[in-house]
């Protein structure tokens, strides 16, 4: 495969990888909860919607600050239980809130809001949207 093919195959090209760290907390006047595998179940659902979403080289890396939180990255997910779920993000743009009900507990859906929360409002100027999400 010649030189002139890279431009056919753009999965060839190497492009740096851009890693983004968002740390998921509880927030801190909220119910705390013992949920020990959120953040790798998160982990995995947001490197699939990445591939799903882009085309570029960048890396969500999730930091679980939920026991003790003693991380600080520049993005981060406070989880608060709620009546309803919904989400929020911070005026400087920083810091993205999950409000989570019992239902999203019970039913599992705690993952996909944080998911949707970080690629489609708290990261949607990092990370640029091509492909089939278009």
């Amino acid at each position: 495969m010649g030189l002139d093919r890279v431009s056919e195959y753009p999965f060839l090209r190497h492009r740096p990888t851009k890693s983004i760290p968002v740390s998921i907390n509880f927030e801190k006047d909220s119910e705390y909860f013992n949920f020990p595998d959120l953040v790798a179940a998160t982990q995995i659902q947001i490197d699939s919607e990445l591939r799903y979403i882009t085309n570029s080289s960048v890396n969500v890396q999730l930091v679980d600050n939920l026991n003790n939180p003693k991380n600080h990255t520049k993005y981060s997910v406070d989880l608060v239980l709620s009546r309803d779920n919904s989400l929020g993000i911070s005026s400087d743009g920083l810091k993205g809130y999950v409000l989570y009900s019992y239902e999203a507990i019970h039913s599992n859906d705690l993952p996909y809001l944080i998911v949707q929360t970080i690629l489609y409002h708290l990261l949607k100027f990092e990370i640029p949207i091509e492909g089939k999400a278009k």
